[in-house]
């Protein structure tokens, strides 16, 4: 969550300089393009960024089924619930799996963002781009 939090915040700035080299160029389809962009980055990564902000004091991220499956965790491996380990496990499997489905949706929904975030910046930039001077040579 925090590396989330931390390429939103480098993607607004990198938005933020198109959007200046837009500005100079008083291109109001460019300009109206990043707008958009930033938007559409800020409303996607939004949901992540809530849930950093509310977590970044505690020790770990929850939900309620890693919850369960802490407590699930000390009651089977002490005690008199030492035969229900193999729920235990079943419980453990299901929520990596759950976990890791979901880990790589985010990771690539975030990646697509990044590179159509690229692709249509580097056409204004490109665009804009000042003419090469001629060379020098001493």
């Amino acid at each position: 969550m925090q590396e989330i939090y931390i390429l939103c915040e480098r993607l607004k700035r990198f938005l933020r300089e198109a959007e200046k080299v837009a500005t100079v160029a008083r291109d109001r389809s460019s300009l109206s393009l990043v707008k958009g962009l930033k938007i559409g980055a800020e409303s996607s990564l939004k949901p992540v960024i809530s849930t950093r902000s509310r977590h970044v004091h505690e020790y770990r991220f929850q939900s309620d089924e890693l919850r369960d499956l802490e407590t699930l965790v000390l009651l089977t491996k002490g005690g008199k619930m030492r035969s229900l380990r193999w729920v235990r496990k079943t419980q453990y499997l299901k929520a990596l799996r759950k976990w890791h489905e979901q880990l790589q949706k985010n990771n690539k929904a975030t990646l697509d963002l990044c590179v159509r975030i690229f692709e249509e910046t580097t056409k204004i930039i490109k665009r804009h781009e000042p003419a090469p001077g001629p060379v020098v040579r001493s």
